[in-house]
């Protein structure tokens, strides 16, 4: 639940679907198996927290960005 209409009593809330979270989420869970695996085949490297992660970080920072403009849509066109 996010408050996109605070002035009001009692203040509306609009809620983020499956399309919103869980599906953009599991991809960019999936980018960072992916990385993970791509290093480790190819370099032999067993430490992941010296990994580089490009895809993880690119698909992570889409995400992210995504998910500001669905709240800005949402609070400028007053319809979630």
């Amino acid at each position: 639940m996010f408050p996109y209409n605070w002035l009001e009593v009692p203040p509306k809330f609009s809620m983020l679907g499956l399309g919103d979270i869980v599906i953009p989420g599991i991809f960019v869970a999936l980018c960072l198996k992916y990385d993970i695996d791509n290093k480790i085949t190819t370099t032999m490297v067993k430490e992941i927290h010296k990994m580089a992660t490009p895809y993880f970080n690119w698909c992570f920072s889409g995400y992210v960005f995504g998910i500001i403009i669905t709240f800005v849509v949402m609070v400028v066109f007053d319809h979630p």
